[in-house]
Order: structure tokens, then C-alpha cells, then sequence
């Protein structure tokens, strides 16, 4: 994913974990594109510690 996206998922990242959460779970289509580039039908973004993972039911 590029620059761009990984700068946002990292100041959400960061705010999380201020507030104490360990992991995000981004799942409406507009957050998830904002903070991936893409979202696909369905994917849900999942912010952790240290890797991020798109989860999308199709190819």
C-alpha cells in the first residue's frame, strides 16, 4: 500500500493506542478505501500493533 495510506493507518494507529486499544477494525467502505487505497465488496480493515491486514470475501 502506498506512502499516502500507511501514514493514515499509522495516526490512527498511534491514536488507538493513546486510548488504550491494542487493534481498529475499520469496516465502512469509504474508511476503508481512505485508509487503504481500496476496498473491495465487503473487506474490512484490520489496524494492529505492528501489521495491518485487508480482509475481503473474494478475489
Amino acid at each position: 500500500m502506498s506512502e499516502v495510506y500507511a501514514t493514515r493507518r499509522t495516526r490512527l494507529r498511534d491514536r488507538c493506542q493513546a486510548g488504550g486499544s491494542q487493534a481498529a477494525l475499520i469496516s465502512r467502505p469509504a474508511n476503508v478505501r481512505y485508509l487503504a487505497g481500496a476496498a473491495p465488496r465487503g473487506s474490512v480493515l484490520l489496524l494492529g500493533r505492528t501489521e495491518d491486514l485487508l480482509v475481503c470475501s473474494g478475489p
